[in-house]
């Protein structure tokens, strides 16, 4: 029995700017990002999401304790998208999820 499909589309941007246009990063948005990556690539573009910077609930490997941290801190905004940021030593990668109507509020 199949329980779980995950279909991903790819895209590629050449800047931070492109990504956030055209996924149109705003309302009910919340980006999961480093402050290192966020101040230099988007802090000049006033995006209306929510933003909440990894280095205030990761220290070290991801844990059970951080997830419920960061959870807690997610807990009563109105979400529709969740957008996360990866540094990689030539690129940095995005995960974007669709959440779903009855998964708004975390």
């Amino acid at each position: 029995m199949k329980q779980l499909m995950i279909k991903p589309t790819i895209y590629k941007y050449e800047t931070c700017r492109e990504f956030a246009r055209d996924f149109q990063i705003g309302k009910g948005d919340l980006l999961l990002i480093n402050k290192f990556i966020y101040e230099p690539f988007f802090g000049d573009m006033d995006l209306k999401c929510e933003v909440i910077f990894k280095e205030n609930y990761v220290t070290g490997e991801p844990s059970d304790e951080m997830a419920e941290k960061l959870i807690a801190g997610c807990r009563k905004k109105q979400l529709e998208r969740l957008h996360e940021s990866q540094a990689r030593i030539d690129r940095l990668d995005y995960l974007s999820f669709q959440l779903g109507k009855e998964r708004r509020q975390i």
